[in-house]
């Protein structure tokens, strides 16, 4: 045996790293090199994760050829979101990214971040993400020992404590640019046209000069039909000035 490809599997959120190893047989302690990878283990804990062998190869060609081909079949069932490879693999682009100096491996990172957040947000991609999840959860014990796993590996504190800190220093820094609340919007309502730097800043117009006070599941929706161009129509004659109003994300 050359080499051979495996499967790193975070037990916890389900989530799977793909990668190759130049070996002559299966070392059970090696977790992969991705930076995604890496993190994630630094803040589950390695205790999270397992590692199981996919096939072996007999030379370095069919090893990409292998991790290629296995990558792209774990983005497609289980939704790319939910694997941790970068790069889609083969040994040619683990070596461009090595050879990257720090300052050049981090902005490529954010840049494939970037990339992958503007996929991620399609359409198309949450419909497939949707159907790979129904998929994969359609059989009842799949559902039930998945359940009965995450269960029992949350019920551990040091991980609990762990999560949490990440989160914490996570969104520190990025909370407006993950948060729903800092999205930039616009407002639109016979003739008139609005931009905001937030949808913060749009409901506290909204609130300011319509009194209109909706709750976060009305304000998806209303984000939802303004996506798609659908006007706003209410049902109470107080909002009834309303009438006609889109609003959506920039």
């Amino acid at each position: 045996m050359y080499g051979y490809i495996y499967k790193t599997t975070n037990i916890v959120s389900g989530k799977v790293y793909i990668g190759q190893r130049k070996a002559e047989r299966f070392i059970k302690s090696y977790y992969g090199s991705g930076v995604a990878l890496k993190d994630a283990i630094k803040s589950y804990g390695k205790e999270y994760f397992k590692v199981e062998f996919i096939c072996e190869a007999e030379s370095q060609s069919e090893l990409d050829k292998l991790e290629i081909e296995y990558i792209k079949k774990y983005r497609e069932s289980l939704g790319r979101d939910n694997v941790y490879n970068i790069m889609d693999g083969g040994h040619p682009s683990g070596v461009y990214y090595l050879s990257l100096s720090k300052n050049a491996k981090e902005e490529f990172v954010k840049k494939m971040t970037k990339i992958n957040r503007e996929r991620c947000n399609t359409e198309e991609f949450k419909q497939k993400l949707s159907k790979a999840t129904r998929e994969r959860y359609k059989d009842p014990e799949e559902r039930k020992a998945h359940a009965i796993k995450v269960k029992e590996t949350w019920k551990n504190p040091e991980l609990r404590k762990k999560q949490s800190e990440y989160l914490k220093a996570y969104y520190k820094d990025k909370k407006r640019d993950c948060s729903f609340n800092y999205k930039r919007c616009a407002f639109e309502l016979n003739g008139i046209f609005k931009e905001f730097e937030s949808v913060k800043d749009l409901f506290n117009f909204l609130a300011t000069n319509y009194n209109y006070h909706p709750d976060r599941r009305t304000q998806m929706k209303l984000f939802e039909m303004g996506s798609k161009r659908i006007p706003f129509k209410s049902l109470r004659k107080k909002f009834s000035c309303l009438d006609g109003m889109l609003i959506y994300k920039l």
